[in-house]
């Protein structure tokens, strides 16, 4: 940095590998420092250094506080409330009679028939809990007859036989494992 005795910054760089392309923040971090420095700010306490302190509230405004039960505050902008724009608490969803068991039963059927505009295959999650819908939500792989895995195949008694022998074995193990193409 070169700079005039009156503070005046003449020039600066840094020679970090971003300072090389000019794009380094160390140089103002340091005019920083010293600007906050000649400032007054190196005898006060940082903020961080201090205890913990919340704003205490005035006593005019604690004065002015109604406790009352949650259903009966306005958690609303006051000034929109104030305007008229808000109500005052909120209001029931509108009541809807229940479905009838045919209505069910058509949304249920409308549910299943969802396509995508691709024509693939949508399964509404809901579906999965009803009991006539629920067995095409099985995973595949439950369904499947799929052989043992071959880590079950090992056993402690065949090494002792030599290469040829275990080979042979393996070669008549694998001729009896069948793979379909569902699994």
């Amino acid at each position: 940095m070169v700079v005039r005795n009156d503070g005046v910054v003449l020039g600066a760089h840094c020679n970090c590998t971003a300072g090389l392309g000019e794009s380094c923040s160390h140089v103002s971090a340091v005019l920083f420092s010293i600007w906050q420095h000649n400032n007054g700010r190196k005898e006060e306490i940082a903020v961080t250094s201090k205890k913990c302190k919340w704003a205490t509230p005035s006593e005019d405004s604690l004065k002015k506080v109604e406790y009352q039960q949650g259903k009966d505050i306005i958690f609303n902008n006051t000034q929109q409330y104030k305007k008229g724009k808000s109500s005052k608490g909120h209001s029931a969803p509108p009541a809807f009679p229940p479905l009838t068991a045919a209505e069910q039963a058509q949304l249920y059927n409308n549910l299943s028939q969802c396509r995508t505009q691709e024509e693939q295959i949508i399964k509404p999650v809901v579906l999965s809990v009803v009991k006539e819908y629920a067995a095409s939500y099985v995973p595949k792989a439950v369904m499947l007859d799929v052989p043992e895995p071959l880590t079950n195949l090992y056993n402690k008694q065949l090494r002792d036989l030599n290469l040829a022998e275990l080979q042979d074995r393996a070669e008549a193990l694998f001729e009896d494992i069948t793979v379909t193409k569902e699994q």
